[in-house]
């Protein structure tokens, strides 16, 4: 194991609700209905995010990597960007927005800073 979940889970805040389940996974649940899915891998330096609605339903996901350093660098990258990440959803207004385009839906998590949304990451589905 890698990075351990453990690791992030002093974040706190007052309006959202924080738990583990088994494994490597946080889950974090929000004011506005939407929940956040932290999985840290075991065996490599990546981790995941899924953002679900209210109903469970699954509306982007993402994943990250780290590499190009030795392992101990690769660790303390990984933890602060899963911190990192987390400290984010929970101490900003966050969304789901889709954008309509001819051939494609772009599907956008945006985070809220300084009254301006701004774009965490985002997935492209073609309409074929």
């Amino acid at each position: 194991m890698k990075v351990s979940i453990k690791d992030i889970i002093g974040i706190q805040h007052s309006s959202v609700y924080i738990k583990t389940n088994t494994g490597q996974t946080l889950i974090i649940h929000l004011p506005n209905s939407l929940s956040v899915k932290i999985t840290v891998a075991d065996s490599v330096f990546e981790w995941f995010v899924d953002v679900y609605n209210s109903q469970g339903l699954l509306l982007i996901s993402n994943w990250y990597d780290h590499y190009d350093a030795n392992e101990e660098q690769l660790i303390q990258e990984m933890r602060d960007s899963i911190i990192a990440f987390a400290n984010e959803v929970v101490t900003h207004k966050t969304r789901v927005t889709v954008e309509k385009k001819f051939l494609s839906e772009v599907t956008i998590f945006q985070v809220q800073k300084n009254d301006i949304w701004v774009e965490y990451f985002k997935k492209s589905k073609f309409k074929f």
